[in-house]
């Protein structure tokens, strides 16, 4: 009888510790679908945010391109700071929904790239290679101005991109935006 005591007290003292390995199990792996769920949300903000990178510098290469085009067309000339998002406009039957950052949004002839305005009817050649021709700001329309429209809150990184004088796009972190180039 005493031996068959034991045996049941073994019996639950073993059932017990596997009752304990499989809650160990089930928290683990608890954890390991909360991480993969974790990490594929991370993974799609990450590849979404990748994407609007993509947009904003192609947006931005696309906007030099045009203002090119148009400069070529009117004696070297670039467009008025006044109105130099219609002008592009015009020009190339431009859509202005390009000048948004690939965002759908129904208000047209609005951008959120600006201008830098001391290159009003300035001569093309004339700007210098590492001056600000274009930059990210807030949706406006036909935004001009200097660093005081720079919108840094577009990216987690806080900064925005820049075209330059000589066509090449970069990313500007909010501390070195007083270190960019904006007379000739």
């Amino acid at each position: 009888m005493a031996a068959l005591i034991v045996s049941i007290m073994e019996l639950i003292v073993g059932l017990l510790r596997k009752y304990r390995l499989v809650n160990i199990a089930a928290s683990c792996l608890g954890l390991l679908i909360a991480f993969a769920a974790v990490h594929t949300a991370l993974a799609s903000f990450n590849r979404m945010r990748e994407a609007q990178i993509r947009i904003s510098c192609y947006n931005l290469l696309d906007l030099g391109y045009r203002l090119e085009k148009y400069a070529v067309d009117r004696d070297e000339l670039l467009p008025p700071a006044t109105n130099w998002c219609d002008a592009l406009i015009k020009f190339n039957s431009y859509s202005s929904r390009e000048m948004r950052k690939g965002r759908v949004k129904n208000d047209e002839g609005l951008s959120e790239f600006a201008f830098n305005s001391n290159l009003s009817e300035l001569k093309l050649a004339e700007v210098p290679k590492d001056m600000v021709l274009i930059f990210e700001t807030q949706l406006a329309k036909n935004p001009a101005g200097g660093k005081e429209l720079i919108n840094p809150e577009n990216h987690p990184l806080k900064g925005c991109f820049v075209l330059f004088g000589d066509m090449h796009v970069e990313f500007v972190r909010a501390e070195d935006f007083n270190n960019l180039r904006w007379k000739p």
